[in-house]
């Protein structure tokens, strides 16, 4: 995960003797449609400025990280962006770092050390973990590789319809045989699929939806090393709309207090 790295290329950074400025700002268009970070962001250079000696290396080294920042977030601020994180330390080495998010940062703020400040950042992936959810019933299933609250990818399988067999040219038992061995075939295409998605996308949270019937299968049919991975079962119709399916396992994460890496934020 890019994120995930780039938390951990911060959390080494080296401590300085110069300012480091870490800045998280909300970038949404508010209600009129326009950014409302300008504000925040020059009152809050202002007031840290003033913690600095005139003259002094560290508010040469502040002063030019602040002109460098208005500048990204005048020139260069992807417009789709919904959050931004910079980090940045001139006297580090002319250090400057930009991770722009499709997520929403909860609120603005400036943090001045001498090491980045990585708690925003840690909280965001922390309760916007990457996960698989799968929606199935017994033809059809769709698995949503989810991350940050938007949609990574989206696979599929499909089976083909059972071919139901004329009124009378089948006894009962045969008939549940051949249902029973589609139904099966459909599960083995599905969990292979799973299978494939969480080790190439290395997900550690599954959340298993479906209808009455292939759920149980599904659920009887996991391997160990998929079942561990179960966090929630839920009831969901195969045709429920992509931004429900987000808005339904979102809610399942956080009543299951699914946990990440927060807690490694320094």
């Amino acid at each position: 995960m890019l994120l995930k790295k780039e938390l951990n290329k911060l959390a080494n950074f080296s401590p300085t003797d110069f300012p480091f400025i870490s800045l998280y700002l909300n970038t949404q268009a508010n209600e009129h449609g326009r950014d409302d970070f300008e504000r925040f962001v020059r009152k809050a250079f202002s007031r840290q400025a003033k913690k600095f000696d005139e003259d002094s290396p560290e508010l040469k080294s502040f002063e030019h990280d602040r002109y460098w920042i208005n500048e990204f977030l005048i020139e260069k601020l992807r417009p789709s962006a919904n959050g931004v994180a910079i980090f940045a330390c001139a006297g580090a080495d002319n250090f400057f770092e930009v991770i722009e998010l499709d997520t929403p940062i909860e609120k603005h703020s400036m943090h001045v050390s001498n090491i980045p400040h990585l708690y925003p950042l840690a909280r965001l992936i922390d309760q916007n973990p990457r996960y698989v959810a799968l929606v199935a019933d017994s033809n059809t299933s769709r698995l949503f590789v989810f991350n940050l609250g938007i949609t990574k990818s989206i696979h599929m399988v499909q089976s083909s319809e059972f071919d139901f067999p004329p009124k009378g040219e089948m006894s009962q038992t045969r008939y549940q045989r051949r249902l029973e061995n589609h139904r099966l075939t459909h599960v083995k295409n599905i969990l292979e699929m799973l299978e494939r998605v969480v080790n190439e996308e290395n997900v550690n949270h599954i959340i298993l939806a479906g209808d009455e019937v292939i759920v149980p299968l599904l659920s009887e049919h996991l391997p160990p090393n998929l079942a561990d991975k179960i966090i929630d079962v839920l009831r969901l119709d195969i045709k429920v709309p992509e931004h429900e399916v987000l808005r339904a396992t979102l809610k399942s994460l956080k009543e299951n207090n699914i946990q990440t890496d927060a807690e490694n934020a320094r």
